[in-house]
Formats: C-alpha cells, structure tokens, sequence
C-alpha cells in the first residue's frame, strides 16, 4: 500500500494522469478549491482543481481527492460537466 499524502505533500509529485492505460507523465503544480460556475446545477458540491506544470488541469469531486491523498492513485469521472473517464497516479 501507498503512503498517505497532504494536499500540501502532492505538490510537486510526479505523476501520471489522463485515461486509463493512456495516461501521461505529469507533475503536480497545485491543488486547490474549484472557484467555477455551479456544475451541472449543483451549488453545494465540493470540488478541487488539480493544475499540472504542463498548464493541463483536471477537475476532481473531494471524494476523488480524499482517494489519492490516502491511496496515491484514484479513478474518476471529471467532474466540472465532463464526463471523461481519468487517472492520477502518485508514482
């Protein structure tokens, strides 16, 4: 098993993100609080920004967040009213 991580530990990290079996090399720039519009209509759902030093970004349910953070990898649907299959991947 992984180690757990702090929002704060995976800056910095590199990683692997995008589809599954198709992800990139990455490196994580930050993690922070999604500051956009109301998602599909939902106000109170709580959602992160994840930014790669490539300027690619993803975004990810605090469910999905709280997977990496204490496994190092989590599968999800983008969230932000996308409906893409993605990976990160602590490596």
């Amino acid at each position: 098993m992984k180690k757990k991580y702090t929002i704060e530990q995976l800056n910095g990290m590199a990683c692997r993100h995008g589809s599954p079996g198709y992800s990139n090399p990455e490196v994580i720039e930050d993690v922070v609080p999604y500051k956009g519009n109301p998602v599909n209509g939902i106000v109170n759902r709580e959602l992160w920004t994840v930014q790669f030093e490539s300027g690619c970004f993803t975004h990810i349910t605090d469910e999905a967040l709280q997977l990496l953070l204490a496994k190092g990898e989590c599968a999800y649907s983008r969230a932000a009213g996308f409906t893409a299959l993605e990976v990160i991947e602590i490596l």
